[in-house]
Order: structure tokens, then sequence, then C-alpha cells
């Protein structure tokens, strides 16, 4: 046989729950910060805040947004966030992305998240609160 399929691991999964869906964006947020950074808590609090928009209807689609966000914020400009701020705009999402740069011996790095994915993706209310599960590419 000339190929074979093999087993592997490489996802790790977010069950993230809030009382509101802005209170769930951030929940999610700082769960996968704590994924990419080994001491989230030693990031300077107000040092800066970077403003994410996002425009969709769907709340799966604008949790999936706002995680990509965070990601890239973190991958491409070497940003750690410890805290969001979180609004519903007409037609989508904004939010405030509070940290400071990425300081590799002050913060450590944690995993390597190569994307948030799509698969299994939710996020729906569930009794008074809202629920979300996400799939990380590891």
């Amino acid at each position: 046989m000339p190929w074979r399929h093999v087993a592997h691991t490489a996802d790790v999964a977010l069950d993230v729950e809030a009382a509101t869906f802005e209170a769930l964006c951030a929940e999610a947020a700082a769960a996968l910060v704590a994924l990419l950074v080994v001491d989230a808590g030693a990031v300077e609090r107000a040092a800066g805040a970077r403003t994410v928009r996002l425009a969709a209807a769907r709340e799966p689609v604008l949790l999936h947004g706002w995680l990509s966000a965070v990601l890239l914020a973190f991958e491409l400009d070497r940003w750690v966030t410890d805290g969001a701020v979180v609004r519903r705009v007409a037609g989508g999402l904004e939010g405030d992305l509070r940290g400071a740069p990425f300081d590799p011996d002050r913060h450590g790095r944690g995993a390597e998240v190569k994307a948030v994915t799509w698969h299994g993706l939710s996020a729906e209310r569930v009794g008074p609160g809202w629920r979300a599960q996400v799939l990380l590419d590891l």
C-alpha cells in the first residue's frame, strides 16, 4: 500500500460559558491567551488597547472572527491581550483588546496555535446565558 492514515492529535477545544454573548467573547479570548503564553498574569494592564471591528449576523461567525483577531494580534503584531471589552453593534461586534507587547522573557511562550477552526464551532444561548465550543488547531 503506497499510503496510510496516521492518527494525529493536534487540536485543543475551548468550552466557554458566560452570561452574555459579549462576556462569552471576552472569556474565549482569555482562554486562548492562556494557551498562547505561560504567564498571562504578567501582562501589564492598561499598557494599551487595540480595537477590533467585525461584521456578521450570526454569533458563531462573530466568535470565530474575534478569536482569529486575538490570535493574529499575537502572532503578527506580538500583542498579548490581558482582557477585552466587547460590544454588540449594528451588524456585528466591536471590541477593545487591552494588553501589551509580547515579551518572551516575562510571559513565556505557550502552545503554538495555528488557527481557530470552523469544525464543530458553536456559540448559542443555553438557559439564561451563553455557551461556546471552539476547536483550535495546534
